[in-house]
């Protein structure tokens, strides 16, 4: 993110929690850079981040809003079990968050029109919701549970981009199972088929892996110890540059031959 598109994202947040009656604090940090420096995955310490934050502007309390639910809690940098763990005797961590998924966070949000107007989802475009990228499409399947049609995207998602936002994790899978949940009981008919085919598709496509991972290596062996078995294995001869003729003609008659034979080279003693 350049300076000015920092600046007007600082600006943007800065006039929406004024309008809350609270102060916003903008900080900067080189978690990114030094995560992608060492090799680190984010996605795995982005909490101790957080907490790093939090401790250094010395907060009595500090909430971290979770992105999972009661019901399939996974593991992430901010975790319940773990967040607590960072507080002190001068400030003290909270997750909080459990109750709601994201179609019932979003619901909540509707209800406070200026949150709703400066909801900023997607990870390409800072400044506005592109409306295509993999965030933007769950919040749009989001917001059709809700029946919310008027929310701000730079190119407005169709019904059909569902269908090509692939699943690629366990995580991803729990809030395409959260959106299914809330479009049967909203009786999202058209909906519901489209998010039941994409997650038997990713279910299927684990089974497979499953199965390759599992049955693969066992079947390659087989067939190198099979190999192993058979005459045209490589035979490996070592000749001395200068020999005597004599000795070399009686390791030539004793040796075993191979089907097929290749040069490669002489070894210099």
């Amino acid at each position: 993110m350049d300076d000015n598109t920092w600046s007007s994202m600082v600006n943007k947040n800065r006039n929406f929690s004024e309008g809350l009656g609270k102060p916003l604090i903008a900080v900067e940090t080189n978690f990114k850079s030094f995560t992608s420096f060492y090799g680190l995955v984010r996605f795995t310490n982005f909490g101790s981040c957080l907490a790093c934050i939090g401790l250094i502007l010395g907060f009595e309390t500090v909430y971290l809003s979770s992105s999972a639910t009661y019901r399939k809690i996974m593991f992430s940098g901010s975790h319940p079990l773990v967040d607590p763990f960072w507080s002190t005797e001068v400030t003290r961590f909270i997750h909080c968050g459990l109750e709601a998924d994201r179609s019932d966070k979003i619901k909540y949000l509707c209800s406070n029109r200026e949150a709703i107007d400066n909801l900023w989802v997607c990870w390409k475009k800072p400044e506005i919701n592109c409306g295509k990228c993999p965030k933007c499409i769950r919040t749009y399947v989001a917001l059709l549970t809700n029946d919310i049609i008027d929310f701000k995207f730079r190119e407005k998602p169709e019904p059909g981009d569902i269908q090509k936002v692939e699943i690629h994790s366990e995580e991803e899978l729990s809030f395409f199972e959260e959106f299914l949940i809330h479009a049967k009981n909203y009786k999202k008919v058209e909906l519901s088929k489209v998010l039941s085919k994409k997650i038997l598709r990713y279910k299927l496509k684990q089974i497979l892996i499953e199965i390759v991972d599992t049955y693969l290596p066992r079947a390659q062996a087989w067939r190198l110890k099979r190999r192993s078995d058979e005459d045209h294995m490589v035979d490996i001869n070592l000749e001395p540059r200068y020999s005597d003729r004599n000795v070399l003609e009686h390791v030539r008659g004793k040796k075993n031959l191979s089907l097929n034979e290749t040069k490669v080279g002489t070894i210099y003693r």
